[in-house]
């Protein structure tokens, strides 16, 4: 048997070659790492290295995937000139010193997989536009998931100059494609790829865009268009982050947007936010929202009547905005979600209203604060000691306000002990202090970072206790 699906190409041995190649029924996905020696390889073994890397290029190969420790590639020609016509997986990246154009290359030798190819991620020194979006569809009907990631050169960040782009002619033909990630829609193009996506992409399900180039207007155009028009929609995420989930389970969850992250990086307006919060109520399962210095979460909007009756996951770091906004709306969310389990608040201001909305949410598993505005520490007291009555918390991750962090955190330590359902605890930023007043609580006071409690007859049993310090 074969103990690894990867290899070194210019280490492999003689032996180990010739089993690999006395074995092509083995050969559904290649995985190859190639080092640095290959960049530095002058022509004549370069054309050694490529005329011995296509022997491994079997006609049962289904997935082919490069990965290096520097940012090179190989040209995708010398996969088009072996006899693999089935591959479904490509996994590569578009960049070459000893090609010109690499896009030019990435233009010819990509339709040669159009009758097979699903799967095709890209890493590139270039930032792509609009038209190389709807080129890389229109030539490859079968493809599922296209992603794209823009990845800095050894010497420098991408040139503005370097675009993937395609100026030849584009016949639109329908696409099976069903998750997209793009690193940015520019060039005023937001609702052009929008109505692109929407016609010929009826299966589109999961879309994440890392970034925009242009204003609101037309960010917000895009995403009006994308959740009117394309129907099979579930996920939409913006940012430098992307949610994943179990294609599977959302089949079986039935059909609207369940899972949206809004980033600051994508200045939405607020009139946006909170009528894709309204309108979504009834689908949502898990939404994310990180704010900005411009944009803030639109509580002012939300409604006293909303109920989310499927949120199960609400994150919101308000960047300090919501601060100076009223809690009430906050404490309408918390009240409207029936099954919510997770809730990750950063930079939010949280009084006694608050506080008792979060206590009261019935199935709450996982609940994390950080850096939250309290009005005292008495006040975080006052919410750990109301947790102690919460039997389905599981997991508890607190980081203080750094303004706010004195002396009497350390009265927190006997208050989170006494949540008995709790087995994870993580506390951050916290001064040496609350670490001197925890030794009788843990074995092991000198390693700060990872301490684990002392078991004590019929007292809490942790599975696992983080604390780190900050003094």
């Amino acid at each position: 048997m074969i103990p690894e699906t990867r290899f070194t190409c210019i280490h492999i041995s003689t032996v180990w070659r010739q089993i690999l190649l006395s074995l092509p029924q083995l050969w559904k996905q290649l995985n190859v790492a190639f080092k640095k020696e290959f960049i530095m390889a002058n022509g004549h073994l370069r054309r050694d290295i490529e005329k011995r890397f296509r022997t491994f290029l079997m006609p049962s190969l289904e997935s082919f995937q490069m990965t290096t420790d520097v940012d090179f590639s190989i040209p995708l020609s010398w996969v088009t000139r072996s006899e693999c016509k089935g591959i479904k997986k490509i996994v590569v990246f578009d960049y070459n010193d000893y090609e010109l154009m690499p896009q030019i290359s990435m233009q010819k030798t990509l339709p040669y997989f159009a009758t097979s190819l699903a799967h095709l991620a890209i890493t590139s020194a270039s930032s792509p536009r609009g038209s190389y979006m709807r080129f890389l569809l229109s030539v490859l009907p079968k493809l599922q998931s296209l992603q794209y990631r823009v990845r800095r050169l050894l010497f420098g960040d991408p040139s503005p100059a370097m675009q993937n782009h395609f100026s030849g002619r584009i016949v639109p033909q329908g696409s099976d494609l069903r998750l997209l990630a793009w690193p940015v829609v520019s060039d005023s193009s937001g609702q052009r790829i929008a109505e692109y996506l929407a016609a010929y992409c009826p299966k589109l399900r999961d879309i994440a865009i890392a970034d925009f180039d242009e204003d609101e207007l037309d960010s917000n155009t895009f995403v009006d268009t994308v959740l009117r028009d394309c129907h099979e929609l579930r996920c939409f995420s913006t940012g430098p982050y992307r949610l994943v989930r179990n294609s599977d389970m959302e089949e079986q969850n039935g059909g609207g947007l369940k899972f949206i992250l809004f980033h600051h990086k994508i200045p939405f307006p607020q009139k946006t936010i909170a009528s894709i919060f309204e309108e979504q109520q009834q689908n949502l399962e898990e939404f994310y929202y990180a704010a900005g210095s411009i944009v803030a979460f639109p509580l002012r909007m939300v409604e006293s009547s909303i109920c989310l009756q499927r949120l199960h996951t609400l994150c919101i770091d308000s960047y300090g905005q919501l601060k100076y906004q009223p809690s009430a709306p906050l404490t309408y969310i918390l009240r409207g979600c029936p099954v919510l389990q997770n809730i990750c608040f950063s930079h939010v201001k949280v009084g006694r209203d608050i506080s008792s909305a979060i206590v009261a949410v019935p199935q709450l598993t996982m609940l994390t604060l950080y850096e939250c505005k309290f009005k005292s520490c008495d006040a975080l007291c006052h919410l750990v000691g109301m947790l102690a009555s919460k039997n389905t918390l599981k997991g508890l991750t607190l980081a203080p306000d750094p303004l706010r962090s004195g002396s009497h955190l350390y009265l927190l330590i006997p208050l989170l002990f006494s949540v008995g359902s709790l087995r994870y605890l993580r506390l951050v930023g916290f001064n040496s202090m609350i670490r001197d007043g925890s030794i009788e609580y843990v074995e092991d006071s000198r390693r700060c970072q990872r301490l684990w409690p002392r078991p004590k007859p019929g007292g809490v049993t942790f599975h696992a206790v983080i604390i780190r310090c900050s003094g």
